[in-house]
């Protein structure tokens, strides 16, 4: 029991460090790529839990082209109202789970043994981060898409206010000119899968936490009877005056008996 109860706190604490790498990496992103007359321009802008926003630009095919950048900014800054409040409060969520994913796993590491209780509670704390863990990720593809239409209004077929996965070419990007070539493609980054991966632990960390022993967990008390005389007691009730007692066992017998009636051992001769 005590192996699997450390087996399910280093999974615990494992799916907590995989969460907190969550908070450092994007968790969705969008690519766009536009040419014309030989000179292609490549952005990219990722989405980060809390308020980060960052944008990468690139150029080439022309000699003016400007330095690759890499800006960080604000939602708010960018005009994304309603998504930026969508990340800050995924991102409290995360951190909730972080903490209640270390404190189940510590519960399991110093009371699971020694308590069924506590290791009742510690599993319990890790479902409650495996929900909170598969919920996020599953929210912010629901809403995200509203969201970002209302911040962002276009008149594209195709666009990530749309749509949570996607791509587009052409007009269907909102390309106006017929000599410019567009492509875009959008989607989940890798805090968003990581999020999934981390419930994969803390789901294998419950299962490997609450399995039971089969073996017996002690002997059974078994009692024996006394095999001496003074280890025998005798109930006053049960002998008389002219009982004779058995060496062996210590079972009062009749008088006339020559063998003791508990063990079948010979009687003394009376005295």
């Amino acid at each position: 029991m005590r192996i699997r109860l450390l087996a399910g706190g280093v999974l615990g604490i494992a799916a907590a460090v995989v969460l907190i790498v969550t908070l450092l990496v994007g968790w969705y992103s969008i690519s766009a790529e536009a040419g014309n007359t030989g000179v292609n321009a490549s952005g990219q802008v990722g989405f980060y839990l809390g308020d980060k926003f960052v944008t990468t630009e690139s150029c080439s095919g022309s000699s003016s082209c400007p330095i690759p950048t890499s800006n960080t900014s604000s939602y708010e800054s960018q005009g994304l109202h309603y998504v930026g409040h969508l990340y800050q409060f995924l991102q409290y969520a995360i951190l909730g789970a972080i903490g209640i994913a270390i404190a189940g796993a510590g519960i399991l590491f110093a009371r699971g043994e020694k308590s069924a209780r506590f290791r009742s509670l510690g599993i319990t704390l890790l479902t409650v981060c495996v929900a909170i863990a598969i919920v996020v990720p599953v929210v912010l593809a629901v809403l995200q898409p509203g969201d970002f239409a209302h911040d962002s209004p276009s008149s594209a077929t195709s666009y990530p206010g749309n749509s949570f996965f996607g791509s587009c070419s052409g007009s269907a990007c909102g390309s106006s000119s017929g000599s410019t070539s567009s492509t875009a493609s959008w989607g989940p980054g890798a805090g968003w899968y990581l999020a999934f991966a981390a419930a994969g632990l803390l789901m294998v960390a419950m299962a490997v936490s609450s399995f039971k022993d089969s073996s017996p967990t002690g002997a059974p008390n078994v009692s024996f009877q006394a095999s001496s005389p003074a280890q025998a007691q005798v109930e006053p009730s049960q002998s008389g005056a002219g009982d004779r007692y058995c060496p062996a066992c210590g079972k009062a017998n009749l008088r006339s008996s020559s063998f003791c009636k508990a063990c079948g051992k010979p009687l003394p001769p009376p005295p």
